[in-house]
């Protein structure tokens, strides 16, 4: 937020210190003060000295540059994003798909070593094509002058519910009510979400990061925030690197022969992994049409019910003639149509401090809500969160509601604040990047006393005593 006030001494514009500044000035300052004139997109370079007059130098000059974060550096943000890569294969919100791939694996590890480097590849393929076009909407929509962070696309219900029939229909697959390929069990096991082979990984690889958006992993948190408002090469770049880590242990694998062949051969138990790995596939397909409701209402969540009945009545009529298979094309275009509607529907009945809190003292989050309850001498606990997000939601269930903790922030007078972004909130996503986050968990810890103290930055994967620690101190 910034503030401008005019006066006869000039132009003042106060700024609150952010991501970037947690030290403070340090010493004189450089940087671009935009604006617009006569419609015309214009820049001012100044120079400003802490506690003094601003000198301006230069002349007016055109400037549409966003400069990243200035305390994370491109090659900073190139590891952590190709460890935080690594680490979102062990995301919870990425456990289904990922046992999709160990059932892939399973099948081909004792094949042609040709054939598993293959399907390996066409994992990874699938993993940067997806990522590709999540940074393609990422830049276009930069470009339009939309500020958005991780995970974006979750905020559109309508996204939401595509992606809940999109799980629910892979299920139907998994357990055999249809094939997409056509094809049998050819003793090897049958083929993945619809085919086998190459085009079957691909197909993983894409499911896999559609499924992992909701999740930020640790190290990714700050590679991300800097990509996000680095110009397009670096984000980019930095998205590679992420895409590269998520892929990069599969790719591994086909290259040890040794660890391939503990797996167990190929046999009739494959069906029943097949089989059994449906039910984690219509559990998320659940969480979605959950999530849908609290974004658009029990309104938007019947109709993406009503889709995935739209979807069973395509499986069953496929099995006839093809004027039933006719019916069973129109049947999915129908359930595809009804999804344009949810979004036309109110937000759920629960507010922004009731879908995810787990505290009874829970309240709802904003700047001047914090600082009033500094003002009051309380420290402040501060919970962004969204409902689509999955480590939230464990993090909720594992930590923050657990009664020790609950009792912690009763006997330290420690006020609990959510930050809801499950819908699009431009106040939230400010806050977010002011901490050099593009998305959620964030945890941030004000202390009671001085009101200038930035909060400390809690990690993104809480435990009972770190947190209890972090209360008492």
């Amino acid at each position: 937020p910034q503030e401008v006030s005019v006066s006869d001494d000039g132009l003042a514009l106060t700024v609150p210190a952010s991501f970037g500044w947690d030290d403070g000035f340090t010493g004189d300052q450089s940087g671009l003060l935009a604006f617009e004139r006569g419609g015309e997109r214009m820049g001012v370079l100044v120079e400003a000295t802490p506690n003094a007059s601003l000198g301006l130098a230069a002349s007016p000059s055109s400037s549409g540059d966003t400069t990243a974060p200035t305390n994370i550096s491109i090659l900073g943000a190139l590891i952590g994003a190709f460890l935080g890569g690594l680490i979102l294969n062990l995301m919870p919100c990425v456990f289904p798909v990922i046992s999709l791939k160990a059932l892939s694996l399973a099948k081909t590890a004792h094949a042609e070593r040709s054939a598993m480097r293959g399907e390996a590849w066409a994992y990874a393929a699938g993993v940067f094509a997806t990522f590709a076009l999540l940074v393609g909407v990422l830049l276009a929509l930069k470009a339009g002058g939309n500020a958005l962070g991780w995970g974006f696309q979750l905020q559109n219900p309508v996204v939401v519910g595509a992606l809940a029939l999109l799980l629910f229909a892979v299920g139907l697959n998994l357990i055999g009510a249809f094939e997409v390929a056509g094809g049998a069990y050819q003793g090897t096991g049958a083929s993945l979400a619809g085919r086998g082979g190459r085009t079957g990984s691909f197909f993983v690889g894409a499911l896999a990061v559609l499924v992992a958006t909701p999740c930020t992993a640790p190290f990714m948190a700050g590679a991300i925030g800097y990509a996000l408002v680095a110009p397009a090469l670096a984000t980019i770049a930095v998205f590679a690197a992420l895409a590269a880590g998520f892929a990069a242990p599969f790719v591994l694998l086909a290259y040890m022969p040794g660890l391939l062949a503990k797996f167990p051969k190929p046999g009739p138990w494959m069906v029943r992994m097949r089989e059994a790995l449906s039910f984690p596939m219509f559990a998320a397909a659940i969480w979605l049409v959950w999530v849908v409701s609290n974004q658009a209402g029990t309104d938007g969540a019947a109709v993406v019910l009503l889709g995935m009945l739209l979807i069973g009545l395509a499986v069953w009529l496929a099995r006839f003639g093809l004027k039933s298979r006719i019916a069973a094309v129109a049947s999915v275009i129908g359930a595809v149509a009804l999804l344009f509607a949810v979004g036309s529907f109110g937000a759920g009945a629960a507010g922004a401090a009731g879908t995810a809190s787990t505290t009874k003292t829970a309240d709802a989050w904003s700047p001047e809500r914090v600082a009033e309850l500094r003002a009051e001498g309380r420290a402040v606990f501060v919970d962004f969160t969204a409902d689509w997000c999955v480590t939230c939601k464990v993090n909720e269930r594992a930590t923050l509601s657990r009664a020790e903790v609950q009792d912690a922030f009763t006997r330290t007078n420690t006020a609990f604040l959510i930050a809801d972004w499950t819908n699009k909130n431009e106040t939230i996503r400010a806050e977010l990047e002011s901490y050099g986050r593009a998305g959620v968990p964030l945890y941030l810890y004000f202390p009671a006393g001085d009101n200038s103290v930035r909060a400390e930055v809690l990690p993104q994967i809480l435990t009972v005593d770190m947190l209890l620690e972090t209360l008492e101190r």
